[in-house]
């Protein structure tokens, strides 16, 4: 078995409070939109990125749901941010690391950050969670050595980025299951497998794209004539 594990780089001691960190960037919901040609899928349309306590300390699912269906069940929406790498593209392009705003939840650390594991390595996929405790973001290969990776944000979404310069695992898609929650889940398909491997039937493949949160705009105090 071998596991792949999606952390950012950035070390959260060097960004200062969390109340600073949100106050200086922008921050955003995860919503599904659905990859064309697939008939029949489009309940996996529009769906928010909401977290899921897995029973274990400080770890979520990332299950997909309607906001309101969320907000019966007393779930919320995850809250992203961005923020800056010393890593780039191909393009020269400056890569980022992906935080998740916590602090609205009971007994949570106030930031979580993305992880991937493949349970399985004969496997095309990997859970996708938010876990806490973590700093750093890297891929672990079977061997034990580790592989970096980071975000960006094009017209498809959220990408996630690795330079497998030693034959690690590359970013596929996005893919959403109905497999064990009751609920659509969030999986990455792995590249090249998932070129090759047919999407299950109770799945379909999705970008997932940030929509931006309004930042509340300053109240003029009003000053006595």
């Amino acid at each position: 078995m071998r596991s792949f594990f999606l952390l950012p780089l950035l070390t959260l001691a060097g960004l200062g409070s969390c109340e600073d960190i949100f106050a200086d960037v922008q921050t955003f919901t995860v919503v599904t939109k659905l990859k064309p040609g697939q008939d029949g899928k489009s309940r996996f349309n529009a769906l928010t990125l909401t977290p899921y306590y897995s029973g274990t300390p400080e770890q979520y699912d990332l299950l997909l749901m309607k906001p309101k269906q969320a907000s019966k069940k007393g779930l919320k929406p995850v809250v992203g941010f961005l923020s800056p790498s010393e890593i780039k593209n191909a393009k020269g392009q400056p890569l980022k690391n992906l935080f998740f705003d916590w602090r609205s939840y009971p007994n949570s650390p106030e930031v979580l950050t993305p992880r991937i594991r493949q349970m399985n390595k004969q496997t095309s996929w990997a859970f996708t969670e938010l876990s806490g405790g973590r700093s750093t973001q890297f891929i672990t290969l079977s061997d034990n050595t580790v592989e970096n990776g980071v975000w960006s944000r094009t017209k498809d979404g959220l990408q996630f980025n690795t330079r497998a310069s030693r034959g690690g695992v590359q970013f596929g898609e996005w893919m959403v299951c109905e497999w064990w929650k009751h609920q659509p889940q969030l999986f990455m398909r792995i590249k090249d497998d998932a070129e090759k491997a047919p999407i299950p039937s109770s799945c379909a493949t999705v970008w997932l794209m940030p929509k931006d949160i309004p930042k509340p705009q300053p109240t003029e105090t009003a000053t006595a004539t």
